[in-house]
């Protein structure tokens, strides 16, 4: 088996606003492109360019999805299934870019998505979208496992490719940094009366023995010190 290729794509830079966890901090938005066993996978497809109030609220310096794609030697015609690991809006925005291609999401997520303020609601399932929703884990193809992680959300979801020296998992908002994933977690970064999980999903991600974690806000990666 051979060792997947992973590709941190820089899709955004955000102003956090005031009340927000990282109020007047940068956040930087980052989807990940994954080559393994013949199979494209995008998880994750950024923020959409069609919302002004929120282009304005964060300051929001977007790249072009087809820009960040040709940064990594790739293009949205490589793209054989997408994940969305949660659908707020910096994660979910270019769904519409690939209609016809299987797009991935928990079915609570899904749900979760429909409360007032979550998110932007036609980003994550535009005219042409081949949606599966998915309860709990599930393998996507052989070797490739969508893993069920709340906390942050109430469904969000982890990407975990098999290698032979152990997983290595697409963590996206399992925590906002790999600091913090180390350390076990954050509550501030939890969804509300969901910390609980939050912790319990750090902690599974740690029980699977992963090679590598990697993060949709932070460059940095967590690495296995085994």
């Amino acid at each position: 088996m051979r060792q997947p290729q992973i590709d941190r794509l820089h899709m955004a830079t955000l102003t956090a606003p005031p009340g927000h966890p990282a109020s007047g901090s940068d956040i930087e938005v980052f989807a990940y492109l994954v080559r393994h066993g013949g199979t494209t996978i995008l998880v994750d497809t950024g923020m959409g360019a069609d919302n002004a109030f929120l282009d304005d609220l964060y300051r929001a310096n977007r790249i072009g999805l087809d820009a960040a794609l040709a940064g990594a030697g790739a293009s949205r015609a490589d793209i054989g299934i997408v994940v969305n690991s949660h659908l707020h809006f910096d994660h979910c925005g270019n769904n519409r870019l690939f209609p016809g291609i299987p797009l991935y999401m928990q079915s609570r997520e899904r749900k979760a998505a429909r409360m007032p303020r979550y998110t932007v609601e036609s980003w994550i399932a535009p005219e042409g979208a081949l949606i599966h929703e998915v309860d709990g884990d599930c393998e996507i193809a052989p070797g490739i496992t969508l893993l069920f992680t709340p906390g942050h959300t109430p469904g969000h979801q982890s990407f975990a490719v098999e290698t032979p020296s152990g997983p290595t998992i697409v963590g996206a908002q399992v925590a906002y940094t790999a600091a913090e994933f180390e350390a076990g977690g954050d509550p501030a970064e939890a969804h509300d009366g969901m910390a609980d999980n939050y912790y319990a999903s750090i902690r599974r991600l740690k029980s699977l023995r992963p090679m590598r974690v990697f993060f949709s806000h932070d460059r940095n990666e967590w690495r296995s010190s085994a």
